[in-house]
């Protein structure tokens, strides 16, 4: 997902952006074998076209699935990009959504058994804006953004990673031991995990 707000003051975040599964792939195995761009770990969207001159803030943000099945177990990373438009649009962002609070640990697309077998999920949080990408407002070029998206989530816990925890990957710079009964299994480059 990708949300936008005006930077400064109080913010209210519009959905720009969204991928989830389309029945068959899921948008992080995309954005990690790099189907998006043809590089790793990065994906190419458009600002809304005619969106008016001034500082902004992007907020990349990737929803982990695996511990999905339990209340609270929904892991959320997500970054930060301020940018700066230039131009001439008078396209404003609508009202969006506050975080904290744009999501509850029941919403059914946080609360989802990934391994069920599911053949459709239900996305997070508010629909797409419907002005993302259209030709209404100023009529400017629209400005190409790639956005890099690395999570480095913060330790948690002190020196010992619990179990389901990250524990190392390409990047992390968190706790490596995991908690007594589990060990630290590698699931990719980026991702190591307690089990």
């Amino acid at each position: 997902m990708v949300y936008a707000s005006k930077a400064g003051g109080s913010l209210s975040w519009t959905k720009l952006w969204e991928d989830t599964f389309d029945g068959k792939t899921w948008a992080v195995d995309k954005l990690t074998s790099g189907s998006y761009t043809g590089k790793k770990g990065q994906h190419n969207m458009k600002l809304p076209t005619g969106l008016a001159p001034g500082e902004y803030l992007l907020r990349p943000e990737i929803a982990a699935l695996h511990e999905g099945f339990r209340t609270g177990g929904t892991q959320f990373y997500m970054a930060c990009v301020h940018v700066t438009v230039g131009g001439s649009g008078s396209l404003q962002l609508p009202s969006g959504v506050s975080f904290p609070g744009a999501y509850s640990a029941s919403d059914p697309g946080v609360l989802f058994d990934l391994y069920a077998g599911k053949t459709s999920y239900p996305p997070i949080g508010p629909k797409v804006w419907n002005g993302s990408g259209s030709s209404s407002g100023g009529g400017s070029t629209p400005a190409k953004t790639t956005l890099a998206t690395v999570s480095t989530p913060a330790p948690t816990g002190g020196a010992t990673a619990q179990k389901y925890a990250q524990c190392g990957g390409k990047g992390y710079s968190g706790p490596t031991v995991c908690a007594s009964g589990s060990t630290c299994k590698v699931q990719s480059e980026y991702y190591h995990q307690c089990l």
